[in-house]
């Protein structure tokens, strides 16, 4: 959710962050593709539900998703791709929680 509305509701704020975001999300797209049976139809809609993807930007672009964005944004970009890296270094299943 929060690549989504820095993307979308903030696309010209801290770019490298937004970068890091992008690759962070590949990331998690690679992991779950690699490690489980969902079909690319059931992740664009787990997407849509829970990250937001797709939503009106009325929706996306008020509220904690914003706050969020800017909290992380202000994240050195390494220390988040180090917290995803460790995150999806092992194979398995994938597990979904609140934040993933």
């Amino acid at each position: 959710m929060v690549e989504e509305v820095g993307r979308r509701c903030a696309p010209d704020h801290y770019p490298q962050a937004q970068a890091e975001l992008r690759r962070t999300v590949q990331k998690l797209d690679d992991y779950v593709r690699d490690n489980s049976d969902f079909t690319p139809e059931e992740i664009a809609q787990f997407k849509s539900q829970q990250a937001h993807v797709g939503a009106p930007e009325a929706e996306l672009c008020q509220g904690d998703g914003l706050e969020m964005f800017e909290h992380i944004a202000r994240t050195d970009p390494v220390e988040l791709s180090t917290s995803i890296d460790a995150l999806i270094a092992r194979p398995g299943a994938p597990t979904w929680g609140t934040c993933l």
